[in-house]
């Protein structure tokens, strides 16, 4: 249980996702053999709404912070793994 259900902040809708979402398997972890813990990697993710990225680019900028995409937020699949590596 996540700290935000233990608080009772999620809709009941939202019940269980981290769970399920962090209990997948991924194709990052399984093409590269990797187990990455973002929590506890020294890096810091964000996730930025398509028409604020310039801006937050911007922010970063003036403060002498690295600033690099990722990645992108998809709808979720059944035929396609949660996380894929593209190079």
């Amino acid at each position: 249980m996540t700290t935000a259900e233990k608080r009772g902040l999620l809709q009941p809708e939202h019940q269980g996702i981290a769970k399920e979402t962090m209990c997948q398997l991924n194709k990052a972890g399984t093409q590269r053999h990797l187990l990455c813990d973002p929590q506890t990697s020294g890096g810091f993710l964000l996730a930025i709404l398509p028409d604020a990225v310039e801006e937050a680019k911007a922010v970063a900028r003036s403060h002498d912070i690295d600033f690099f995409a990722i990645g992108e937020l998809t709808e979720p699949s059944s035929d396609r793994a949660l996380i894929e590596v593209l190079e």
